[in-house]
């Protein structure tokens, strides 16, 4: 009977508990012999779903460990480094960039970047102009070239 419970917990999972109900109830109706082999399908399936989980799990620990590895290279950056979201919102700003425009990353995360950073160009924020890269002076003033 437990055999039967676990299956039903792995399939109702796995497929839906409507499907996994489906199923069970016609194996009351199949031979000792299939029912064997449905058993043996469903732990095969159970399994399947563990290594799956085990192997998602460990992709998971490893892209964090990428990200935090990435974010502390840009981090640690001498240069300025913002990323903004399609809205122009800051989703990421560095120590350096603390520095260059004195403002904190609490402060900047999620303000417009054009009224942080009033230095750049306005047509960077265009549809046109996706990236960039812009020197600025220390008061903010565009660097002619």
């Amino acid at each position: 009977m437990k055999l039967r419970e676990e299956a039903e917990q792995i399939l109702s999972g796995a497929l839906g508990p409507s499907i996994s109900t489906l199923v069970f109830q016609e194996l009351s109706a199949i031979s000792r012999d299939e029912s064997h082999r449905i058993s043996h399908s469903i732990r095969q399936i159970s399994r399947s779903l563990r290594l799956s989980r085990q192997e998602l799990a460990e992709a998971n620990r490893q892209l964090a460990m990428l990200k935090e590895f990435s974010e502390n290279i840009i981090e640690s950056l001498p240069l300025g480094v913002a990323t903004l979201d399609e809205s122009h919102r800051v989703t990421y700003w560095n120590t350096s960039m603390e520095l260059i425009t004195g403002a904190e990353k609490s402060d900047a995360l999620g303000k417009d970047a054009g009224g942080l950073l009033t230095c750049l160009e306005p047509r960077l924020f265009s549809a046109v102009i996706k990236e960039g890269e812009i020197t600025c002076r220390r008061n903010f003033e565009p660097l002619s070239s």
